[in-house]
């Protein structure tokens, strides 16, 4: 008979306090981690739970609360929930019981600790890590119930969803127009395609996503065309003006911080300042009282109608944030010969496959289509130092002309081919340009003779 096997371990929260607060509800001091494990005739560990308790301190009065529990020993945690469905941690203490934070390599010692003392092996505490099955006092919730769910980091570790699409040749196929610019020393713009990369959370950090690495993806295929006549750029970045802070206003928000951070000194201060500046003008007195009420009323104007004169607003143009730079571009494609004709069919269909959204396994998802990274280039460079560089794009649009002379003209060659096709795409940069993309911990990260983005 398999038999089962408690042991509970206690620890402080005074020296875990800063990464995981303390201060959950009442007089929190320490926690308990209750281990609960299944043993088999030969003490191995079958399966185990870890609960994550507060032991809660009112008076003589001691309360233990069970906060989370772990089936993995403390790699990943399900918090409990309230009433209402929502979890009883908030998203920062939720954070503090993953790897590599202070607070989990606390519980994971006290663990190991405990058990050992306890008779237990050093294969008992790695057995523990093992996946058991999922405590039955959080069950995932049905569709189209009415229970209340919380995204946390381990909903949002999902592996990337792939579509049962073409399986590119793993060489990386190329397809060349005009077939001259091979050996001809001509300059060229590439066009890389490679697979989308979904977002993960930073486990280091826990407020910001891992940086994606386009540049190292293997690439599916290439197709390299001709520069076209007309190359433009355009960097910008949103401003906004509509941010006023006039002196009123500036006067509640220092009363309020003053008094939010109980600093009584400051809120005099204030308050001294303010009745310095009113009294000593009875008009100042009376065009503020103004204001107030125009402000209390709703109602637009009176000041400037009756003072003649508003607050002073302290107008400033402020940074609200990047912007993605689109890219068109617009090919004549023109095949001189049997051989240029299959590798215009071929580009022509490698963009319109690659942008195409890929149909999972099953049918159930469709997901991210391909993207692109493209660069200009000239022989005996790896990139055009003297032309924009451009980050992996997204292709929105494919615009196929087949008919760009206004009638109806094919070779006389099995496929029928056109005689010219236009060809117009329209892509968007899946990232911001930010000053790391030119200088990274003071490195360059581009040659400084180079343009850059």
């Amino acid at each position: 008979m398999p038999s089962s096997q408690s042991w509970n371990s206690v620890g402080s929260k005074t020296s875990t306090s800063k990464p995981f607060p303390s201060s959950i509800s009442g007089d929190t001091s320490s926690y308990s981690v209750e281990i609960e494990a299944n043993l088999d005739n030969n003490k191995n560990v079958t399966n185990s739970k870890l609960t994550l308790q507060d032991i809660i301190k009112q008076g003589n009065n001691t309360q233990t609360r069970d906060l989370a529990t772990s089936t993995d020993g403390g790699k990943t945690w399900i918090p409990t929930k309230d009433s209402e469905g929502k979890s009883i941690l908030s998203s920062t203490q939720i954070a503090a019981l993953y790897n590599g934070n202070k607070f989990n390599k606390s519980i994971k010692e006290q663990v190991e600790k405990t058990v050992k003392s306890n008779g237990g092996t050093d294969s008992q505490v790695k057995q523990l890590e093992k996946k058991s099955p999922t405590p039955t006092q959080n069950p995932t919730p049905t569709p189209g119930s009415d229970q209340k769910e919380e995204v946390t980091s381990e909903d949002l570790n999902v592996e990337q969803i792939k579509g049962d699409g073409r399986k590119w040749n793993k060489k990386g196929e190329i397809y060349v127009y005009p077939e001259s610019i091979r050996n001809n020393g001509q300059d060229y713009i590439k066009f890389d395609i490679i697979n989308f990369i979904t977002s993960k959370i930073d486990k280091k950090k826990f407020t910001s996503l891992e940086e994606k690495n386009y540049k190292e993806r293997q690439i599916l295929a290439s197709i390299i065309l001709p520069i076209q006549p007309s190359i433009t750029d355009r960097n910008t970045v949103n401003w906004g003006g509509d941010n006023e802070l006039n002196p009123v206003q500036l006067a509640g928000y220092s009363l309020m911080s003053a008094g939010m951070d109980g600093k009584i000194n400051d809120v005099s201060s204030v308050l001294s300042q303010l009745g310095t500046t009113v009294t000593k003008d009875e008009n100042v007195k009376r065009a503020i009282n103004l204001y107030i009420k125009q402000k209390g009323l709703s109602v637009q104007g009176l000041l400037s109608r009756f003072g003649g004169a508003i607050v002073n607003p302290n107008l400033e143009l402020l940074f609200q944030g990047p912007t993605l730079r689109p890219f068109d571009f617009t090919f004549r494609l023109s095949p001189r010969s049997e051989g240029e004709s299959t590798q215009v069919r071929s580009i022509i269909r490698a963009f319109k496959e690659a942008m195409a959204p890929q149909v999972s396994t099953g049918g159930l998802f469709l997901a991210t289509p391909n993207v692109f990274n493209i660069s200009y280039h000239t022989p005996g460079k790896e990139m055009h130092p003297s032309i924009n560089r451009i980050k992996t794009c997204a292709l929105q649009s494919c615009n196929v002309d087949y008919t760009p002379d206004g009638s109806y003209m094919t070779f006389n060659d099995d496929n029928r081919t056109m005689t010219s096709y236009n060809l117009t795409l329209q892509f968007s940069e899946l990232e911001p340009v930010t000053s790391k993309d030119y200088f990274d911990n003071e490195v360059s990260t581009i040659p400084v003779d180079h343009i850059g983005y």
